[in-house]
């Protein structure tokens, strides 16, 4: 059975890290399956606890995120993070709206994500 990772990425105030473990656990994710990065700017790219969280993930887990905005901190970020998504079939949970990269309802996203043509 797949299971539900949390990953958020949060600023160094208390009130947001709560805030943020509170919209992962009405996500469905389990406390013990919190990710966090904090106080990270848009330069920021060393991000254990985003690392931790998809090391976590297995084929058809879900990898949930309170906004995207939580995950991506740029365009080419987002790029990034999708592709990874994509090569190991991790489903995405954006606030509640569910993506997976495998079928023909999740994949369109995705590749809009990745879209480069312009």
């Amino acid at each position: 059975m797949p299971k539900t990772v949390g990953y958020s990425l949060i600023k160094d105030t208390q009130p947001e890290v709560a805030g943020a473990r509170a919209a992962l656990a009405r996500l469905g994710v389990p406390s013990g399956q919190v990710y966090t990065d904090t106080g990270l700017s848009t330069r920021a790219q060393d991000r254990p606890g985003l690392r931790a969280a998809l090391a976590a993930c297995r084929p058809h887990d879900v990898l949930a995120v309170p906004s995207l905005g939580r995950l991506a901190l740029s365009v080419p970020d987002l790029e990034e993070m999708t592709g990874l998504l994509v090569n190991a079939e991790v489903v995405l949970n954006i606030g509640g709206i569910v993506f997976d990269p495998v079928n023909d309802d999740g994949r369109p996203v995705f590749d809009s994500f990745l879209d480069r043509d312009s």
